[in-house]
């Protein structure tokens, strides 16, 4: 026989509450993952656009739905401009503030966005075509994401110098002069999920910039080096697909032994280790023979709703750690008593 035992009220109710926590917090998961669907039409024209401190947004552009402050959860979001001169687009200096410049046209500028001394900022969804230089980070940018956009016909795509921490996510370049430039002190860049197709010069350049990874890119038809890596080290080329890049010929180029290039296809590979050029004799010692199917993915955080998740999340963290403080408690006041 079993012994009929009664359930406690205040257990199940803790019980209950611990299960409401775990699926709040799975639920609100799920929904951070949706991709953002911004549509990139119905444009209006802008003027030159300049950000020189924290309270420096102009509302009237920045904060068009009365939300934004500039936190985490209430980004400063600038949203469906025109630029078409040869100006600085967007310029932004000296600031913390959380940012997303996106579903913006810039065409025939000197620079379109350039970000200096700054940290936390999305540039999200907007074309830029036939500028000098696309996005331009330099000197101490961080933590900043640059994801879904197109670059076509620009001289540099995307260049940094003196940046830590930038995410290069899910564009889609061809036929500018480079796709990406990672300059002098650009440093723990992480650039994923990109097409860097039929530049006129290297798909992506790195010079004299550390610890940076490429890594699952398509790297395809460059008219010259797919990769070229020039005076640095500690830096991984990791399981991308070079395509016939610099006319057929050896597709990577690196003057140091001491970057890593490793799991990548290339398509005029034939057996053994795939050989680099440049005076510094590396390879990459594991080609892979299969091409790799690589599915853009929305790693760009393009709404402040995303703020609703975090929020969840810790409100189902501390409704455990409650409740968890409570089942001992009362296992405690039990023991206390049976002494």
């Amino acid at each position: 026989m079993f012994n009929k035992r009664k359930i406690n009220p205040v257990s199940s109710f803790l019980l209950l509450i611990l299960v409401f926590g775990l699926i709040s917090m799975n639920t609100q998961a799920e929904r951070n993952t949706e991709p953002i669907q911004v549509s990139l039409t119905g444009y209006r024209p802008s003027g030159p656009i300049q950000v020189t401190g924290d309270g420096d947004f102009d509302p009237a552009i920045w904060n068009e739905d009365g939300t934004s402050d500039g936190t985490i959860c209430r980004p400063w979001i600038l949203d469906g401009w025109e630029f078409d001169a040869d100006i600085r687009a967007i310029e932004i200096y000296n600031t913390d503030d959380t940012f997303i410049i996106r579903n913006c046209s810039f065409k025939n500028c000197d620079v379109g966005i350039l970000l200096y001394s700054m940290e936390n900022g999305q540039i999200c969804e907007n074309t830029f075509q036939t500028n000098e230089y696309g996005v331009v980070l330099n000197q101490s940018a961080e933590d900043t994401c640059v994801s879904m956009n197109i670059f076509e016909l620009n001289i540099i795509a995307i260049s940094l110098q003196a940046t830590e921490n930038i995410n290069i996510f899910s564009n889609i370049m061809y036929d500018n002069g480079y796709g990406i430039d990672l300059g002098v002190g650009a440093r723990y860049t992480f650039v994923k999920y990109n097409n860097v197709t039929t530049s006129t010069f290297d798909g992506i350049r790195i010079i004299a910039a550390q610890y940076n990874l490429i890594e699952r890119n398509n790297i395809d038809s460059n008219t010259l080096y797919g990769v070229s890596i020039q005076d640095t080290m500690s830096n991984e080329i990791l399981e991308n697909n070079f395509l016939d890049n610099n006319l057929g010929l050896v597709q990577g180029y690196d003057d140091l032994l001491l970057n890593k290039w490793y799991k990548n296809y290339w398509t005029d590979w034939i057996s053994g280790p795939y050989a680099i050029d440049g005076p510094g004799g590396n390879s990459d010692a594991s080609p892979n023979p299969l091409y790799y199917t690589i599915d853009p993915e929305d790693t760009c955080l393009c709404d402040s709703c995303y703020c609703v998740t975090a929020t969840a999340n810790s409100a189902g963290i501390i409704v455990i750690g409650l409740s968890l403080a409570f089942v001992s408690m009362i296992i405690y006041n039990k023991k206390r008593k049976r002494k």
